[in-house]
């Protein structure tokens, strides 16, 4: 007996002993980057002067002096679109220099966002090869052959023996510069990474290039996800939330501010609890290193310091932060009054203000004012100004179409009789005047997925079938089709028709623009419009027709 008792109390002792290794956890530091779009430097912005390569980089090993290890990533779209201010020149010294100071400030992997490819897939491959960190995606794949163009994930070993997968994935919804690649559904692919690797990880960290909303939608879909890093959504705040046991954490709009994740990690894998932390990148972390003299290599830096040009540039703008409320668009102190002007492609009185009006006012106002503008083609831009409309009262707008504070114009002649008395107006109002701003509510509608169709079809859902019909009748009364068919048939006639062909070929006709007109009621020539060649087509057209036309007119004055 008294045996029996030394042995049970031996191996409580060894149970007791060991319970600790048992229950052990291991901790994670993650921080992350995204949605940088090429900002080398700090903003200089009259508010928030945040961001910077160089901030980040002291950022960094300020956190490294903390912790004895650091996961560092970034959600994607590190180099910036197209635009006046960057051009393919710019974007490809921008991209040399942002991906030399991540690979210099020790990143671990970066996931491909839709800017990444603005200069093509072999650009970016090229670059990645003198690189220490690997590009990874899930989704982006050829279009000819089931095959990923980058590696779809990574897996990462940490000191303590944390084992990491790393999932790269955007939005299909995103348009990338490419002829060869496509972008996958991202449940479907990063469903499949996941049943890859997660018997050979303890965390499964998805790099999600694809909007808060989208990562709620997958993490919901897909299990087997701990964490996601949301990117190309800016979002409030970049406190974390939850869908399930999947941890959501967003980027912040330029990576001016830096997210931080600290996770503790159960021996059998999952997170049992995490910290978080949004750091702004303010003077606190400016300071000189070599990461700010490679952003001061620039070329469009040093011209833009050595010249100081007194007009402002104007932005074009596709994708940014979202214009919510009216105080966004109110004039504030030290800050430029916004000028924002919508069109659309191939309107002419869009051109006409585009070249008569615009430039006056940029040169008398300077600085003072700067000017965006919004393609209305793109649903957002649209839905952007349906709804500043619908605030200031006065819906059922047209381009081009400008707003200035809370003052709307509409039409070419109001827009040159009004634009420059307005903009002496607003500079003139005191900033604190009382807004009436979106409601909380709208805002979160605007925010979620299919919210700017929504906003596109309630507009058009407002139409009585009266005015579809009407609209479509008189449209249907168009003088250049009836002189056409008039002189068609009359061209038959001559010929030698006989009445029974001449109804058949008028009926084929009739048909045929009737096809046409549906073609572009569904968007077929704007589709064809966005593609690369079909300016240069439309240009061989006009020049074929044009000299067959003029070849015509003389043998008609010949004969």
């Amino acid at each position: 007996m008294k045996k029996i008792i030394l042995t049970s109390i031996f191996l409580a002792f060894l149970i007791s002993f060991a319970s600790p290794s048992f229950a052990e956890t291991k901790k994670l530091t993650i921080v992350f980057t995204g949605d940088a779009r090429g900002e080398l430097e700090n903003c200089h912005c009259p508010k928030d002067d945040f961001g910077g390569l160089e901030r980040r980089s002291n950022y960094i090993n300020e956190v490294k002096k903390d912790v004895d290890e650091i996961l560092l990533l970034d959600v994607g779209d590190v180099l910036p679109l197209f635009n006046p201010e960057f051009n393919r020149q710019a974007i490809t010294y921008d991209a040399f220099i942002s991906l030399k100071a991540m690979d210099m400030m020790g990143y671990d992997a970066m996931n491909v966002g839709e800017s990444d490819l603005i200069l093509g897939e072999k650009f970016l491959q090229e670059k990645s090869q003198s690189l220490k960190f690997p590009l990874i995606s899930s989704n982006i794949a050829y279009k000819s052959k089931n095959e990923l163009f980058f590696k779809p994930y990574v897996i990462k070993t940490m000191k303590n023996g944390l084992r990491v997968g790393i999932i790269g994935v955007t939005n299909e919804r995103y348009i990338i510069n490419s002829k060869s690649l496509d972008v996958a559904p991202n449940r479907e692919m990063v469903a499949r990474s996941v049943k890859a690797i997660r018997s050979h990880v303890d965390l499964v960290i998805v790099l999600g290039h694809i909007g808060v909303p989208y990562s709620m939608d997958l993490a919901n879909a897909v299990s087997g996800i701990d964490v996601i890093l949301s990117g190309h959504w800016d979002a409030e705040t970049q406190e974390p939330t939850k869908a399930g046991n999947t941890i959501i954490m967003p980027t912040k709009y330029h990576a001016r501010k830096v997210g931080r994740l600290d996770l503790e990690i159960e021996s059998e894998g999952g997170v049992s609890s995490y910290e978080w932390q949004s750091t702004p990148l303010d003077e606190k972390y400016e300071g000189d290193s070599f990461i700010k003299k490679l952003a001061l290599k620039m070329p469009s830096a040093k011209k833009q310091e050595r010249e100081k040009p007194v007009t402002i540039t104007r932005k074009v703008i596709q994708e940014k932060k979202s214009i919510l409320t009216e105080a966004d668009n109110m004039p504030a102190p030290g800050k430029p009054l916004r000028v924002l002007v919508f069109y659309a492609v191939g309107c002419r009185s869009c051109m006409e203000v585009e070249r008569d009006v615009l430039p006056g006012i940029e040169q008398k106002y300077g600085d003072k004012i700067v000017i965006e503008t919004y393609n209305i083609g793109i649903s957002r831009n649209y839905a952007q100004m349906v709804r500043l409309e619908k605030l200031y009262g006065a819906e059922g707008g047209y381009v081009p179409e400008i707003i200035v504070s809370r003052y709307v114009l509409m039409g070419e002649k109001e827009i040159k009789a009004g634009l420059d008395k307005v903009i002496e107006k607003a500079l003139s109002e005191p900033s604190d005047l009382k807004t009436s701003g979106l409601t909380k509510e709208d805002v979160v509608a605007y925010q979620s997925p299919g919210a700017a169709d929504s906003l596109i079809l309630s507009r058009f859902a407002s139409f009585s079938v009266f005015t579809v019909g009407t609209a479509g009748f008189l449209d249907g009364l168009n003088p250049c089709a009836f002189t056409t068919i008039v002189f068609f048939i009359s061209f038959l006639t001559f010929v030698g028709y006989r009445k029974r062909e001449m109804i058949m070929a008028g009926s084929f006709f009739t048909i045929a623009v009737f096809i046409a007109y549906f073609l572009i009621g569904l968007g077929i020539f704007k589709s064809l419009r966005s593609m690369s060649a079909f300016s240069y087509a439309a240009l061989a057209i006009n020049i074929i027709i044009g000299s067959v036309a003029f070849i015509l007119g003389i043998l008609n004055v010949v004969d």
